[in-house]
């Protein structure tokens, strides 16, 4: 009788694993392209939240590139992808830039520009959202952990 008990769990226990993992993959990604100007890269979706609304959060991209085109033409050749540090009130909006040449277009397309070799240099960027100011551009890798 115990052996039986125990069948049906694992088979439960597999049948909830399954479902759970096709499930996932109907899931809309909170991942979206964003293009502004001839800049590209990619946003995360629940980031909207901390600003307010989408329009406030395109408004604030739009002053980050244009303060940041005045610099090295705004590496063009880098797609971007933006963040925010301290989700409670942001204060900071992390660019990290990666290069265009490593990111294949099977990855820019499911937008996972993070497939890239360990040794590839990759520029994070500070835009201070209160100051309206780039802070730092600093220079790391993908294997560095900060």
């Amino acid at each position: 009788m115990w052996k039986i008990k125990i069948l049906a769990l694992i088979f439960l226990f597999g049948a909830s694993c399954f479902y759970y993992s096709q499930s996932k993959k109907n899931t809309p990604s909170r991942f979206k392209y964003v293009k502004i100007g001839n800049m590209e890269g990619k946003i995360d979706a629940t980031d909207f939240k901390f600003l307010g609304s989408e329009t406030k959060y395109m408004q604030l991209l739009q002053e980050f590139e244009k303060s940041f085109s005045k610099i090295n033409k705004g590496y063009p050749n880098y797609y971007r992808d933006y963040r925010f540090i301290e989700y409670t009130s942001p204060k900071y909006l992390k660019v990290s830039l990666i290069p265009k040449q490593i990111v294949s277009n099977e990855d820019k397309k499911k937008l996972y520009l993070w497939n890239i070799p360990l040794d590839t240099k990759v520029l994070e960027v500070y835009y201070n959202i209160k100051t309206k100011k780039i802070d730092d551009i600093l220079e790391t890798t993908p294997g560095t952990i900060e």
